[in-house]
């Protein structure tokens, strides 16, 4: 267990360094569909 959750940090601090999910689906989406910005960034808070 001790060893799984470090583990979990060191790709909790991975993933903190790397862009959010919410900014690369701006970005997909600005590019897609300008349209769909507002929408996604409500679903993206409220996950």
């Amino acid at each position: 267990l001790q060893t799984y959750e470090e583990n979990y940090q060191k790709n909790s601090l991975k993933i903190c360094k790397k862009p959010t999910r919410k900014q690369l689906l701006t970005k997909k989406i600005t590019i897609e569909s300008p349209n769909l910005v507002k929408k996604l960034e409500v679903d993206a808070e409220l996950d």
